[in-house]
């Protein structure tokens, strides 16, 4: 896989690119992998100087980069010492810093210190090739005489190997699929909370669609809970029947415990369905919350018998209409339009973008071989700062696509392209990053 890696950046297959090598044109980067088991160093040496030397002698050696633009990387790992070290040609510090390699080293420690190398190898060749291209990275005998018989129970067992291999490519494509497909969702729904047209048409802790869209009251729920008055004149719509708030659907003297009880009673007579192909579907009606979170009614309902408060802003359900952000719009604020806008404004910030943040690490939590920790983080900040969400992240986990794995693969077993031969390159110049685990 990582042979076929490597193959990809040097030819510039996308998402990775060529760049200007002098008289000989456009050219793909080349990246070395050496993995050790021990270096060979004195007792009281220093392991990371040891480790600088050696990187920087292989890559001299191997001759890694084209010789007109020396744009060779070389990743040096040795397991026992607990050294990695990446060493860069002259043209590949012009446009990657010492710093963004140290970055690409921090990254992979997790999965160094977990001994899982070959995907701190994969990790760290994937980043690299999106450095080079200038984006940024961020995160498993027989007793017979009959030879027929021995054969044919041979076969029957690599056919078994085969088929269940084959159907657990298959379910992981899959698996990875969805996932794909939720991120999509929650990239779609940050641009429509930017321009202010959001409305939520999944439930937060599953992440699976709705069966009708969220009532018009999440809007006016959300407002009533940033504490602006012009929320009242939705009161109606946020009770509609078609998708009752838990709060006032409660009543607004009752308890945490009795909004449950409602919630499952109305919910466990409808929560299974047959589908339009006969199969059982489980039924998500949006359920809204006066904070304006909505969530299906199976979720929502599991959550409150143990909660009295909302998941995502863990505002209870008693206190919901008393409670009044500090920073909410007066109801007096300028003119109509002003008002209107500081209304949503604080509405953004406090309902709908830590709902996004939710998404995001309950994405995590149900897919977590696809998407980490620091994915999440990164694209917390970056929703947090108004951004869009990293690309440098974003195909880091295109990268763990199975599909694209296998493609890899594929392409590693044929062997190194004629872009890949090393020959010429040398470190001569260039720049380097170690570190330790």
């Amino acid at each position: 896989m990582v042979d076929g890696l490597i193959n990809e950046i040097a030819e510039g297959t996308s998402p990775f690119r060529t760049a200007q090598c002098g008289a000989s044109g456009q050219k793909g980067f080349q990246v070395a992998v050496a993995l050790m088991h021990k270096m060979d160093h004195a007792k009281h040496a220093d392991k990371a100087a040891t480790a600088q030397a050696f990187a920087k002698a292989l890559h001299d050696a191997w001759g890694v980069g084209n010789p007109e633009c020396q744009n060779g990387l070389l990743l040096l790992m040795a397991i026992s010492d607990r050294q990695v070290y990446i060493s860069s040609g002259r043209g590949v510090k012009a446009v990657v810093s010492d710093a963004q390699l140290s970055t690409v080293l921090d990254n992979i420690k997790p999965a160094l210190k977990h001994e899982r190398y070959a995907d701190a190898v994969l990790e760290a060749v994937q980043q690299l090739g999106l450095l080079v291209s200038g984006q940024t990275p961020d995160k498993p005998g027989i007793d017979s005489d009959d030879g027929w018989g021995i054969f044919a129970f041979f076969c029957m067992i690599v056919t078994a190997v085969s088929g269940w291999a084959w159907f657990t490519q298959d379910r992981e494509k899959k698996r990875f699929k969805r996932c794909a497909s939720k991120l999509d969702a929650i990239k779609r729904d940050q641009a429509a909370i930017r321009s202010r047209q959001y409305a939520a048409t999944s439930c937060p802790v599953c992440l699976e669609d709705f069966d009708q869209p969220a009532p018009a009251g999440t809007a006016a729920a959300a407002a009533a809970a940033s504490g602006s008055s012009s929320a009242n004149d939705a009161a109606a719509d946020a009770a509609a029947p078609s998708a009752p708030l838990l709060s006032s659907g409660a009543g607004a003297g009752s308890s945490g415990s009795a909004a449950a009880a409602e919630a499952g009673s109305s919910s466990s007579s409808r929560r299974v369905a047959k589908s339009a192909s006969g199969k059982d579907h489980v039924v998500r009606k949006p359920l809204v919350l006066r904070c304006g979170h909505a969530f299906c009614d199976p979720c929502i309902s599991e959550w409150l018998k143990s909660h009295t408060n909302c998941p995502i802003c863990r505002k209870d359900l008693e206190d919901q209409e008393q409670q009044t952000p500090a920073d909410a719009p007066p109801a007096s604020c300028g003119a109509a339009g002003n008002g209107l806008r500081a209304q949503q404004d604080v509405i953004q910030q406090q309902v709908w973008l830590p709902e996004l943040g939710f998404r995001l690490r309950r994405l995590h939590t149900l897919y977590p071989e696809y998407v980490t920790s620091p994915m999440v983080y990164a694209w917390e900040e970056d929703i947090a700062s108004g951004r869009n969400l990293d690309m440098g992240i974003v195909q880091r986990f295109e990268a763990r696509n199975p599909a694209r794995q296998q493609q890899l693969e594929v392409a590693g077993r044929s062997g190194a392209s004629s872009s890949a031969y090393f020959g010429g390159g040398s470190s001569r110049g260039g720049g380097g990053a170690g570190s330790s685990w």
